[in-house]
Order: structure tokens, then sequence, then C-alpha cells
């Protein structure tokens, strides 16, 4: 799954993850933190953040507009192979 995502100064965002995945959320404007109240963490443009236990990404926005992608995908326990710029799954 892939979203992008724009969120009011303020808003909040949550999304399901099926059980299994894993999720990298990647601010690109303003800043947000992710996790749920107890354990939010603080991400600024250009940072990413992963998630990989829980059962939905949570997102939320700080005083200003925050757009960030979600990426979610279940891992693939295969081994990777990565030569310069590209990354393969060798089979």
């Amino acid at each position: 799954m892939f979203l992008d995502v724009r969120l009011p100064g303020g808003g909040h965002f949550v999304h399901p993850i099926a059980q299994g995945h894993n999720a990298l959320v990647y601010i690109y404007e303003g800043q947000a933190e992710i996790g749920p109240m107890a354990e939010r963490h603080p991400l600024e443009a250009h940072a990413a953040g992963v998630l990989s236990d829980g059962d939905r990404v949570e997102v939320h926005a700080g005083q200003e507009e925050a757009a960030f992608l979600v990426l979610v995908a279940g891992p693939l326990r295969e081994p990777i192979v990565q030569y310069g710029p590209f990354a393969v799954v060798t089979k």
C-alpha cells in the first residue's frame, strides 16, 4: 500500500495495517509525530519512521500542515543483494 497524505495543522491520521506487515512514514513537508498518544515520536521534514509492531499507523501533524507518504508491505523473507543504487531479491 502506498498513500500520499496531507494533514492540516493539528490534524490526525489513522490507517489500519494488516497483521504481520510493516509500515514506513516519510515526512516530506512540515513536521509530525508518529505513534499512539503515549508513545509519539517526532519527525521533521525529510525524515522517516519505521513502524514494525502494531495494527495501525497514527500520524499527528504539528501546528502547520504536514505532508507524508505511508508505505505498507509484508516482509519479503528473502535474501536481499545490494549493488550500487539497486537492491534485488535473489532466487
